[in-house]
């Protein structure tokens, strides 16, 4: 239904607005982020959405990952979906405000991989990572380990489980993803390893060849942020509740515009973290919420709010979210 609201809304502003220009946006093969499969490209929704509301039409290439930046500089593309920084890539791209963010985590084979908690546990290991992916120098300066590079996590996933690795490094949500279609036998061979290793932050990034690069970038930032304040943000991602933190711990509610779950983990704080910075949040201790201006000591009052309310908590003013001001906690079911 998703899918067809957003395609419904691509034709509905091509039809009233002529003057829209198409922007040509690519990303490779990475599901659950991109993909050529409409329910493993959340995104490629996001960006997408975003972009249809700073009034352009974005056309979608999912490519080899390799052709993305030759093709970017020799101006064949105008933008990419999910971008991990590098002062190399800062030369000829903009970067956006982080829009989502990667956990990175350590996956091994069951009575073969000791358990992982920090990179330098990896040190002396075969260690499988995707050729191209920016995993940061500080990774690689705190664990010497042996790198083999594959073309995607998918290849990597099959050099563990033939042994020829003995570790992979990917993100949290992909290897869920990844998960759900290897047969029962090859579970049931995988350890995985929750904590994350490091956190990478998620950009899009706009060709700085672009002549109107720098107010794609704001109008983009400021749509993310009306997203988030909307619900949308939440039914791209299929959350029914998100939370936006402020430095003091106390969370804005954030509600789905298409379904109400109200349903969290124990600690709210252990899910699927946005926007934040090295997972910092979770040493702060216990959350408060705030719903329609009222703040609640624990989240089973701010539930009864919600219900008894209006359930319409989203009337956030987007501009008094500043970059870096904010941290978003998205709790996994």
């Amino acid at each position: 239904m998703l899918r067809f609201t957003l395609l419904f809304i691509l034709i509905a502003y091509s039809l009233s607005a002529q003057s829209l220009n198409v922007f040509r946006v690519a990303a490779d093969e990475w599901p659950p982020f991109t993909s050529e499969k409409s329910d493993q490209r959340i995104a490629v929704d996001l960006v997408q959405t975003a972009l249809i509301r700073t009034g352009w039409i974005p056309k979608i290439t999912i490519t080899d990952w390799g052709k993305i930046a030759p093709a970017i500089k020799a101006g064949e593309f105008d933008g990419i979906i999910a971008e991990w920084y590098t002062k190399e890539r800062e030369e000829y791209l903009l970067f956006s405000q982080p829009y989502l963010e990667n956990r990175i985590i350590a996956l091994g084979l069951k009575n073969k991989a000791s358990k992982v908690s920090k990179i330098t546990q990896l040190k002396g290991k075969r260690v499988a990572l995707v050729k191209g992916y920016a995993y940061g120098d500080k990774l690689f300066a705190n664990a010497p380990f042996e790198a083999i590079y594959g073309a995607s996590v998918q290849e990597n996933l099959q050099l563990l489980l033939t042994d020829k690795v003995d570790y992979l490094l990917a993100d949290e949500l992909v290897l869920k993803s990844l998960y759900t279609q290897l047969s029962k036998s090859e579970r049931q061979q995988l350890q995985s390893h929750s904590a994350p290793l490091t956190i990478k932050k998620l950009f899009f990034v706009v060709s700085k060849q672009h002549p109107k690069a720098d107010i794609i970038i704001d109008k983009f930032n400021r749509a993310i942020r009306e997203m988030v304040n909307d619900g949308s943000y939440n039914d791209i991602l299929g959350f029914g509740v998100i939370f936006r933190t402020d430095e003091e711990g106390i969370a804005d509610v954030i509600t789905s515009k298409s379904k109400l779950d109200l349903s969290l983990p124990e600690q709210a704080q252990d899910g699927y973290q946005v926007f934040s910075e090295d997972n910092a949040f979770a040493s702060k201790g216990s959350m408060k919420y705030r719903v329609d201006g009222r703040t609640y000591a624990n989240w089973d009052d701010a539930k009864k709010a919600i219900n008894e309310g209006s359930q319409d908590v989203n009337k956030l003013d987007p501009d008094q979210d500043q970059e870096n001001e904010y941290q978003l906690i998205i709790p996994i079911r």
